[in-house]
């Protein structure tokens, strides 16, 4: 379902992502750590796992996750507090928040509406420039994020089922490549457009 946003020229920028990556395991975290971030929320569903073993886990419970199990271990060990915000149920939410020792979640999010990184916010007592989101989705993710003004990082969509819901995520692409704001490069590409935390996509000015 399309949700509404605004893109309105002024507004296109709030749809590029600070750090834009293959998954959650090649984020330079680090660099996130000496910017000052504290508390990162993940999405789920075709962020950490792909949207159709998430069906699956619905039915049996949580599987091969034991990279991200790894990944977030090492997060924790950095000092990060670790919080999941998706638009998925309470039950995929908690099997992830069980399996994966996370700090906290909220389920049924609504992104984009920036109320749920507010929440968070709130609950760490922290400003948004502590904060960063990592997510698969350029409207609720990005879009929503940067709306709450905090760090958002893009990573591919794992699965292939959530490509029937990415005709809207394509169409914003379209207009900020247009626009000369960023690009969605294919995933075998020689010379691709990843970045990490400080740095700027090849190519792209960024500028409104």
């Amino acid at each position: 379902m399309s949700k509404h946003i605004d893109l309105s020229p002024e507004s296109l920028l709030l749809f590029v992502p600070d750090v834009y990556q293959k998954s959650i395991l090649d984020i330079d975290y680090t660099s996130l750590k000496e910017k000052g971030i504290e508390v990162i929320s993940f999405d789920i569903d075709d962020t950490i796992g792909a949207l159709e073993k998430n069906y699956l886990r619905y039915f049996v419970g949580a599987f091969g996750l034991k990279k991200s199990k790894a990944k977030f271990e090492e997060l924790r060990q950095m000092g990060f507090k670790i919080v999941l915000i998706t638009n998925s149920n309470k039950k995929i939410a908690k099997m992830y928040h069980k399996k994966l020792h996370t700090d906290w979640m909220i389920y049924e999010a609504r992104k984009p509406d920036p109320l749920c990184f507010e929440e968070t916010l709130k609950r760490y007592k922290i400003t948004p420039d502590k904060m960063a989101h990592v997510g698969n989705s350029i409207v609720n993710d990005i879009y929503g994020g940067n709306r709450a003004g905090i760090t958002t990082c893009l990573v591919r969509r794992k699965g292939k089922w959530g490509k029937v819901y990415e005709s809207q995520e394509h169409d914003v692409g379209k207009i900020l490549e247009k626009n000369d704001l960023w690009r969605k490069h294919h995933i075998d590409s020689d010379g691709d457009q990843y970045y990490q935390m400080g740095e700027k996509q090849k190519g792209i000015c960024k500028s409104s």
